[in-house]
This record gives C-alpha cells, structure tokens and sequence, in this order.
C-alpha cells in the first residue's frame, strides 16, 4: 500500500504542468551541456540562486567562444546582435564585435 502523505507536490514547489519557463530552462540546459560536451569541459554553475542568474556566465562564456571563433556546424554569418560591419572610406569593410549583456528569462 502506498504512502500518499508522503507526496506533497505542492509543498514541495512541484506541479504536473509544464510551463514556458520549463521548455526555456530546459533548452538552455541541454544547450550548455552539448556545448561543453562539445568543448570536452565540464558545465559548471552555482548550485543557489535565482535560475535566471544561474546559467548567466556559462552562455557569456558561450556568446563569447561564438564570437571569435564562429558557430560550429554552421554557415558563417554576420548579424547586427554579436558584430557590426561597416563601410571604411577606402571601400573596405571593417567589423567590430560586440559582447552585451546577456539576459535569460
């Protein structure tokens, strides 16, 4: 026979629905586990903390690492989010590398 006073889902913070923060958690997650995987590193974060703060340095080190090096398996493009191109006045293009601040909902 079991024991259902010791199930407090509720008590506990727990819930039988998934939210949108559970998919982006979870998305995030599996993304900086397959990248350090990738890297052959170990993913390190705090084990306190608001969740939104928890993965914030993993993805800086992350946007980082895409950056300078490009996105693997991926075709090489510019966007106006991580690098602004520019016209120089000789006809050439220039580029400057952006890092802002990373915010995860």
């Amino acid at each position: 026979m079991t024991d259902h006073a010791y199930f407090k889902p509720y008590e506990w913070g727990l819930d039988n629905h998934l939210t949108t923060v559970h998919i982006w958690d979870t998305f995030v997650i599996l993304g900086l586990l397959e990248d350090a995987a990738f890297q052959q590193e170990l993913l390190h974060v705090p084990h306190t903390g608001l969740q939104s703060e928890r993965f914030k340095a993993a993805m800086e080190k992350r946007n980082k690492w895409i950056i300078e090096n490009g996105q693997p398996d991926a075709v090489r493009h510019v966007c106006n989010l991580c690098m602004r191109v520019f016209l120089m006045p000789d006809g050439t293009y220039g580029e400057c590398k952006v890092m802002n601040q990373i915010n995860i909902r």
